[in-house]
């Protein structure tokens, strides 16, 4: 795979596909065999969303902001936030609670949050 490059994974349930990312990505070892990768940096984003049921959606994303852009100002974690949202399609719901957003709304927001630290 190239650097950037986006791929699914498509298979009946069972079949051991999060098995696979798990392996990938050094959080399962595998019991036979091997996995050669330079996974610099990987994002995951659950099944289940995983929201906070008491932060806005811009503030589930901001989970995600934690530690990143070292130097940045508010301003510009506010900028990242922003485009984030934007890229997922849900910047009109940056005030929403999570609670009145449809179950693929809040997938997207655990998208954005997973994205922000891109």
């Amino acid at each position: 795979l190239a650097a950037g490059e986006f791929i699914s994974i498509v298979g009946r349930s069972g079949c051991g596909k999060s098995t696979l990312l798990r392996a990938i990505l050094g959080l399962l070892k595998p019991s036979a065999g091997g996995i050669e990768t330079d996974v610099a940096a990987a994002r995951v984003v659950f099944q289940e969303p995983r929201l906070l049921p008491w932060a806005s959606v811009r503030d589930n994303v901001a989970v995600g902001a934690r530690g990143i852009a070292d130097g940045a100002d508010q301003a510009e974690r506010d900028r990242l936030i922003d485009a984030r949202l934007a890229e997922v399609g849900l910047a009109d719901k940056a005030n929403a609670w999570p609670a009145t957003l449809s179950g693929g709304q809040r997938q997207r927001v655990s998208l954005a949050r997973a994205l922000i630290s891109r």
